[in-house]
């Protein structure tokens, strides 16, 4: 049985992982969740989560920030 911050912590990675891919790699949802070996909507929905993500957003600014 897993813990509810195990949980949590999975739920923040794969939506990360997930918002990356498809917004800013450029990524079809189709694709990732090929790669991931998830459904395209296990792929979409965690994309919407992640947007909102102060993790992602951290993640975003380290490596795709150019400056």
């Amino acid at each position: 049985m897993k813990s509810s911050s195990k949980q949590s912590t999975v739920f923040r990675v794969r939506a990360t992982i997930c918002y990356l891919a498809v917004d800013k790699l450029i990524i079809s949802g189709a694709d990732a969740a090929r790669k991931l070996n998830l459904s395209p909507s296990a792929v979409s929905k965690p994309a919407v989560r992640g947007r909102m993500n102060s993790l992602a957003k951290q993640i975003e600014n380290d490596i795709f920030d150019f400056k």
